[in-house]
């Protein structure tokens, strides 16, 4: 299509200047019919006439290759929907045979338990659906062998002797919610801290400051478990690694809730399909990458007074609240220019939103949208959890399609003024004839 479009706009010029040679040779030819030269007007005459056609069959061909162009659009159109058509399967091809492994499981551990499985007509892109396979088997063994208790514990706590665990596909948009919950104990967050620090994971101290949802994110570190001993279902730390690795490489992200007592659940959000998605380009370190289109709530141009710090983090100013900021070349790790905001000029940006946690990514220009085939890179990018896959653009050029998901996760602890360095900070003057730019410069080094 794109071909032949250009060759449409080739027609059209080529007609338009067809068109300008004609007016100059009219203007010529009219003090020459005034000086009745017959042999002169009438050579100019066939001249003319010969442009006149020359101009008619351009504009024709213009107007027939964007027909064609229209045509290929349209037929590429239908044939792309039809090809996403018969990648989708309905969600019930994975689910269903879960129904065995909850009966095998509760052969071995003595429970009760009820499975219930909804929405299992919504139907996925079948690879998506092949890739989950693993991810559930792992989140339903959790759930029976960690999660819900024995009987006779649960007549104790007052709950029915059979516990519930509920499988529910929904459609939220372009994407899809894969919810996996259960009425069990739910996570031992006392004990996940105590695990990570006794690991070396991190230290005790800093295990204490974090928050409930922080201390869940460590049990999808590989090797991590809380299992006093090793069975042939749990205990060798494997298995939620392979969950979040497996939704992050398939551009989807996995949210975990638990209370004590009460049960868990994990909700797994992932598109629809992986045949094709609209995608931002933007440009950061000097390279192009793309970033899937739901996750980027809008563009910005962020104005040098909007930038500042609140509670030891980069903030900006959007719609009266405080979102975090960074530069998306650092969370990529890649060489960053100097930003615009160093310049005291507008700053493009992204405002990024992933399971209600939203940040502003500067990046030095955003080129627009389009549709993208994403390309999985296989287990040679999973030290890379930031890169969702690959995509070629229109004009050829191949780009990295980013995480959302991580790179949120990425640039939050970036966006934050490390406290435990303040005491070695140097003091730096800043000196400007700019207000504006002092106070750019002044946020920019504060969490520098």
């Amino acid at each position: 299509r794109t071909r032949q479009e250009r060759r449409a706009r080739e027609l059209q010029g080529w007609a338009a200047s067809a068109r300008e040679v004609l007016g100059l040779c009219e203007q010529a030819l009219a003090p020459v019919r005034l000086l009745g030269a017959d042999e002169a007007v009438a050579a100019l005459d066939e001249a003319t006439g010969q442009l006149r056609r020359l101009q008619r069959n351009l504009l024709r061909g213009a107007q027939e290759s964007l027909r064609d162009a229209e045509q290929a659009s349209l037929l590429s159109t239908v044939v792309r929907e039809d090809l996403k058509d018969l990648r989708m399967m309905p969600a019930a091809s994975v689910l269903e045979p879960l129904r065995r492994t909850v009966r095998e499981v509760l052969g071995r551990v003595q429970k009760r338990v009820e499975l219930r499985i909804k929405g299992g007509g919504v139907r996925l892109d079948r690879r998506i659906l092949d890739e989950l396979k693993n991810p559930l088997l792992h989140m339903v063994r959790n759930a029976v062998d960690h999660g819900i208790e024995s009987p006779e514990m649960r007549r104790a706590l007052g709950k029915p002797e059979t516990g519930s665990l509920e499988l529910r596909v929904e459609r939220r948009g372009h994407r899809v919610a894969l919810i996996v919950r259960d009425d069990g104990a739910g996570l031992p967050i006392a004990k996940i801290r105590a695990r990570a620090a006794d690991r070396g994971v991190i230290s005790a101290e800093a295990a204490a400051k974090l928050s409930d949802e922080e201390v869940i994110r460590f049990i999808f570190r590989s090797g991590f478990s809380t299992a006093e001993a090793v069975t042939s279902l749990s205990g060798r730390g494997v298995g939620l690694d392979v969950v979040h690795e497996t939704i992050s490489r398939l551009g989807g992200t996995v949210d975990v809730w638990s209370a004590t007592g009460q049960g868990t659940q994990f909700t797994v959000e992932l598109p629809l399909t992986l045949a094709a998605t609209m995608a931002v380009v933007i440009r950061a370190g000097g390279e192009r990458a793309a970033i899937p289109y739901e996750s980027v709530e809008r563009v910005l141009l962020l104005d040098p007074k909007e930038l500042g710090t609140i509670a030891g983090r980069a903030s900006v100013l959007i719609d009266g609240e405080q979102v975090p900021f960074s530069s998306l070349a650092r969370v990529l790790g890649v060489p960053e220019g100097r930003l615009a905001l160093e310049r005291g000029e507008v700053q493009p940006a992204l405002l990024v939103s992933v399971s209600g946690q939203r940040i502003a990514l500067a990046v030095e220009d955003v080129l627009g949208q389009q549709e993208i085939v994403v390309h999985a890179l296989g287990r040679q990018a999973a030290s890379a959890p930031h890169i969702g896959g690959a995509a070629v653009l229109d004009d050829g050029q191949v780009v990295v399609v980013l995480n959302s998901y991580e790179i949120v996760r990425l640039a939050q602890p970036m966006a934050r003024v490390q406290k435990d360095n303040a005491g070695a900070r140097r003091r730096v003057l800043v000196a400007d004839d700019s207000l504006t730019t002092r106070s750019a410069m002044k946020a920019l080094l504060e969490i520098a």
